[in-house]
């Protein structure tokens, strides 16, 4: 048997964080971008403009990592242009067609963007090469005076340091507004589910390990595995306002190491089984209050905006189906990846009709329209009301 683990964490689900230097916006008398054409202008003005006054053209305007989770800049870029939730690849139209953004135009509007930043040094190339704990780096200056960078991408709970003097400059940029008809789109990951527990044909006690793996998923096991004692480490705060929309528990955390660092009084939930992290944490640090009012903004950002009425988080495959899958979904992800940073940083021109066709070519001979074919069968399977 396997035992299912479901994930909830409202602040993990967009699909990017995007922070602007709010700081340098009021220097500048300017508001923070609702559109990619005031991206760009803010973009420039930070590069022209030495927002932060060293008399020095060192700012950089704007930097991330590229496929690297929340820190991947061209994710709100290319929803702008089309729908492209990158945790799932596919899209489902309103007949009920599986596709993917790869292939259309709107996409390739999205690279010519992203081309175009570059070229003008508005979008740092390190995006592309630099490495998690180099952007980290950026997100932690030694003081205020010393921050070089206008837009950041990256989720703050595991890009801040604790105490990180940035955290007063930096607020979050909300998605853009659509380009096309087929964008204006704010992706957001589904509830994290997974089987990472197993009762195996070998066990002598199935039913006493069921019970166990049970405990393990109740409120206090979860709580306790989390936040570690309560009354020590935690306590619940009752006339706080609910969580969320489903009306979690409020608490407060008395004291940041059991959210931040290894110890021997939390496992970060690591049982392999439930993690439902949807209550409501209160801290009474300001530097924390200050990254939880930040992380809430960007999520409720996304979930005002939304996404498609249909949606594709995944399918049933047969045996034989996802093993074709697993044999073409690497190689083709590789190039798509590939392709994608050397469109946007000049190693290939996506305005060129040779090179995109190209492109195209690359995904025909790496089987896209199979792998595509085989996520239509496995969605058209599901269950209507699942759909």
């Amino acid at each position: 048997f396997g035992y299912p683990k479901l994930e909830y964490s409202n602040t993990d689900r967009p699909i990017c964080h995007m922070w602007i230097n709010q700081t340098w916006l009021d220097k500048l008398g300017l508001e923070r971008p609702t559109t990619l054409a005031e991206l760009h202008d803010v973009l420039v003005a930070f590069r022209d403009k030495d927002p932060n006054g060293n008399g020095k053209k060192d700012e950089i305007p704007m930097i991330g990592k590229a496929n690297s989770g929340w820190d991947d800049p061209l994710r709100p870029i290319v929803n702008a242009f089309i729908y492209w939730n990158s945790s799932y690849d596919f899209s489902v139209d309103e007949s009920g067609k599986i596709g993917t953004p790869y292939d259309q135009d709107e996409y390739r509007q999205a690279l010519i963007y992203a081309s175009d930043l570059v070229k003008e040094g508005l979008l740092s190339p390190l995006t592309w090469t630099q490495s998690s704990s180099e952007l980290k780096n950026m997100f932690n200056p030694d003081s205020r005076d010393e921050e070089l960078c206008g837009v950041l991408c990256g989720h703050l709970t595991v890009k801040l340091n604790p105490n990180s003097p940035s955290i007063y400059d930096y607020e979050t940029v909300a998605p853009f507004k659509a380009e096309t008809p087929k964008g204006g789109y704010a992706p957001i990951r589904s509830y994290a589910y997974s089987f990472n527990a197993f009762i195996t044909a070998d066990c002598k006690h199935p039913v006493e390990a069921f019970k166990f793996l049970d405990f393990l998923s109740t409120e206090e096991s979860f709580l306790r595995g989390r936040y570690g004692v309560p009354g020590r480490d935690w306590v619940e705060v009752p006339d706080a306002e609910p969580a969320d929309e489903r009306g979690g528990m409020a608490f407060q955390v008395l004291g940041d190491g059991v959210l931040s660092s290894q110890n021997n009084i939390t496992w970060h939930a690591n049982w392999g089984v439930a993690d439902y992290t949807y209550f409501h944490i209160l801290n009474e640090d300001e530097w924390a209050l200050e990254r939880s009012r930040r992380s809430t903004e960007n999520y409720k950002n996304y979930y005002a905006i939304g996404q498609p009425e249909k949606t594709f988080v995944y399918g049933i495959y047969s045996r034989e189906e996802q093993e074709t899958r697993t044999e073409i979904e690497k190689d083709l992800q590789d190039y798509i990846k590939d392709r994608r940073a050397q469109f946007c940083t000049g190693l290939m021109d996506p305005r060129s009709d040779a090179a995109w066709q190209e492109y195209l070519d690359g995904l025909q001979t790496l089987r896209y329209d199979e792998w595509v074919a085989l996520a239509q069968t496995a969605y058209d399977r599901l269950p209507e009301k699942f759909k």
